[in-house]
């Protein structure tokens, strides 16, 4: 992975960009614009904290994901090369639930006891401004509605009725993942953090 300092980039189709280094930098997508900041913890080159942005073959799906794993530096290092291997298997999908049950499935299965990772997952859909999102036991996001300048939480519609959703990845091998929707307007904006 390559380091990116305050830069601006435009992402190309196929493209998975981000990893788990430190780094201060602007993208530009189909439809939207991420800035994206990262400093590990004790200022370490490399930390817990993953990032990813992606884009599909016809740039109309950008996909976010944030990890938040357990440990820091060269612990979760192999972590964040899994992750990006199985965005790429994703990267032409809408929906996101397969990714999101994946990634907690090898998660699970390659951490040792006690290690787990807090994720959001989030897939925009450029020709109708559609963003869909997963939370894996993360904080909510938070939706800036430029019509009412106004914030709220990104909150997730759960079906309680269902069994051990949403956990964090590396709790319960066969955790179940909703996803909800919500449509972006001009000027809007996500905070994920």
């Amino acid at each position: 992975m390559t380091e990116h300092n305050d830069a601006s980039e435009k992402l190309v189709c196929m493209e998975i960009w981000g990893g788990n280094h430190r780094m201060s930098s602007h993208v530009r997508l189909e439809g939207i614009q991420a800035w994206v900041y990262s400093n590990p913890y004790g200022n370490a080159d490399h930390g817990g904290d993953i990032h990813y942005v992606s884009s599909c073959a016809t740039g109309r799906i950008t996909r976010i994901l944030l990890a938040d794993v357990s440990g820091h530096g060269e612990q979760v290092a192999s972590h964040a090369l899994e992750l990006k291997r199985t965005m790429h298997r994703y990267i032409n999908h809408i929906a996101q639930e397969n990714l999101v049950r994946d990634i907690n499935r090898q998660f699970t299965q390659s951490t040792r006891q006690g290690r787990f990772a807090t994720a959001i997952a989030l897939t925009y859909f450029s020709p109708t401004g559609e963003l869909t999102f997963c939370n894996a036991g993360h904080l909510s996001p938070l939706l800036y509605i430029a019509r009412t300048s106004r914030w709220q939480y990104l909150e997730q519609a759960i079906d309680s009725g269902e069994p051990c959703t949403n956990l964090p990845f590396g709790i319960v091998e066969t955790t179940e993942y909703q996803q909800s929707t919500v449509t972006l307007e001009p000027d809007d904006m996500i905070l994920v953090y």
